[in-house]
């Protein structure tokens, strides 16, 4: 595929917005051309891996900063992960991991061997054993990194658990009940507490009040649909955090997608 065409829309492009690219659209070479046109309007790279690029090219790419997304189904040889790490913490660039699959014991210290911006963890596919991610977030935390997850289900006490320094816990009100609303109170104090922070997507109508509390309370609220109920004042909350904006490391490429 001709990259010349891209290049001309980057140049079009805004500075400092957001440029996400596969790394399999183009040969290394054009790659190269297109992030130097990135460069130049100061755009902020975001390359999502599909194993194509072996580290060497990675490293060639890497004269030009950008951050590098990738998972454990695409990257499955640990050493190559470490080995990238290095070369992108040289270049200071960050590498953005999300670990799709099982999570077994060794994890936690097999993980470590490489350096993360940030590690995702979605209970999406597959329930989660919080005892582990605690293990996770804590390990993450004492390395400097960030541990984001994303939690798909009914809220748990001991979610706060894994609620470290520079920990991200993703929830939806979705999923948000009488049976449980009654513990959130509790968890926000202890993520709180442990200087994590816990998002919280509003995906479904619900009161004004409620939503107030939780803004109040410490939560980011993200919202992904505008609640019917008490229209103006919860369009006014809504207006609020639109203007908040998430850290990169804080969320997996869209800030507004439960991964």
């Amino acid at each position: 595929m001709d990259s010349s065409r891209l290049e001309q829309q980057l140049e079009q492009m805004d500075k400092r917005r957001r440029f996400i690219i596969r790394d399999d659209l183009y040969e290394l070479e054009q790659l190269e051309k297109v992030f130097q046109a990135a460069r130049r309007k100061k755009l902020s790279i975001k390359l999502l891996d599909t194993a194509k690029l072996s580290p060497t090219e990675i490293e060639k790419l890497a004269i030009v900063p950008f951050s590098f997304y990738t998972s454990d189904s695409v990257r499955t040889e640990p050493g190559e992960l470490v080995r990238i790490s290095e070369i992108l913490v040289d270049r200071k660039c960050g590498l953005y991991y999300f670990h799709e699959g099982e999570i077994e014991a060794g994890h936690v210290e097999l993980l470590f061997d490489a350096v993360f911006a940030s590690i995702y963890i979605s209970s999406r596919q597959m329930p989660r054993d919080l005892a582990l991610l605690n293990k996770l977030s804590e390990k993450a935390s004492a390395a400097g990194a960030n541990f984001v997850y994303y939690h798909h289900g009914n809220l748990e006490e001991s979610l706060a658990d894994i609620s470290k320094k520079r920990c991200w816990i993703h929830v939806s009100n979705e999923f948000f009940g009488e049976e449980n609303e009654v513990m959130i109170p509790d968890l926000l104090k202890k993520v709180k507490k442990s200087r994590g922070k816990l998002i919280v997507h509003i995906n479904r109508a619900q009161s004004y009040y409620f939503l107030k509390f939780l803004s109040d309370s410490g939560a980011f609220l993200v919202f992904n649909s505008t609640p019917s109920e008490y229209a103006d004042k919860v369009r006014s909350l809504e207006t609020y955090w639109l203007k908040k904006k998430l850290p990169e490391e804080a969320f997996y490429l869209y800030e507004n997608v439960m991964a």
